[in-house]
């Protein structure tokens, strides 16, 4: 019988989406449900979805009229999963062979309730290890205002992953394995945020005491976006990377868990807004004219 269900749910773009689909088609073995997230998904690319899941009768498709952010897209999967494990992939990774069994084993050997890959950035062949070093470990500080969370930096993840499979508390949401017990303990995404998603899950998971797993044998290739972007692309990624919701998200996540400091800086989204639109050039200049020195 199944007990894994792999979640499929677009991230930012569309375009990577059937390149993705392949990739975990062909590659994985172990049995599994799967469940993707069409949410307006652009005619031309959804056709080439469909190809690839012809005649799969343990696929289903979850469908909205409208884009939904990655937070959305994944409690849309939580919610129909009815397998004990639930992987959550975005649709601009690839797998290499053997990847959700390697989960599956760091999860039951640990034992671990949530599995996290080697994220490597672009397709096979890249060295480029994907993780904000400055999210390693959480302590807790006294300061004025009372307890706060201070979030600690970690070492290179390429020297972590020679260690072999240990525990952490800190990982990316590109793809992650999970028990899916694990959201009865700390609930759904928060369908709000737009940024900074993997610190707010990685501080829930550790404060409702979750056990999880580096698995360095597992590696995931996070496949970044080529600009300019397909116009097809467009309205989806831009709401992805909307600035607003993301001064909003750092706001709510750093008043959620009483951090000392806020959990990553707006820069990161501001590039990918301003790429995107394809004024990356002109804000650049904004910059300068503002700070002459």
């Amino acid at each position: 019988m199944t007990n894994i269900t792999i979640g499929f749910v677009p991230r930012e773009r569309f375009s990577s989406a059937a390149e993705s689909l392949e990739s975990i088609l062909t590659h994985t073995d172990t049995p599994y449900e799967m469940l993707i997230v069409d949410c307006a998904t652009p005619p031309e690319v959804w056709a080439e979805i469909e190809a690839l899941i012809e005649g799969r009768d343990n696929i289903r498709v979850l469908r909205t009229d409208h884009v939904l952010l990655p937070n959305e897209a994944k409690n849309l999967v939580i919610r129909e999963t009815k397998t004990e494990y639930l992987c959550l992939i975005e649709n601009d990774n690839l797998v290499e062979p053997g990847w959700l069994d390697k989960f599956l084993k760091a999860c039951e050997e640990m034992p671990a309730d949530v599995a996290v890959p080697l994220l490597m950035e672009n397709r096979p062949g890249s060295t480029k290890v994907h993780f904000d070093t400055a999210l390693g470990s959480i302590e807790v500080v006294q300061t004025d205002e009372g307890e706060k969370l201070h979030v600690k930096p970690r070492k290179h993840t390429g020297e972590l992953a020679k260690k072999g499979r240990q525990y952490q508390e800190f990982m990316e949401v590109h793809c992650l394995f999970f028990r899916t017990s694990v959201f009865e303990k700390i609930g759904g995404f928060d369908e709000e945020v737009n940024m900074s998603e993997e610190v707010d899950l990685s501080i829930a998971l550790q404060q409702a005491g979750v056990p999880c797993v580096f698995e360095p044998a597992c590696v995931i290739h996070y496949i970044l976006p080529e600009y300019p972007l397909p116009e097809s692309d467009l309205p989806f990624y831009m709401n992805k990377w909307d600035l607003d919701r993301a001064r909003k998200s750092i706001e709510t996540i750093q008043n959620r868990w009483k951090l000392t400091r806020p959990p990553q800086i707006l820069g990161f989204t501001a590039e990918r807004f301003y790429r995107g639109s394809g004024r990356l050039n002109e804000r650049v200049e904004q910059l300068r004219e503002s700070n002459p020195d």
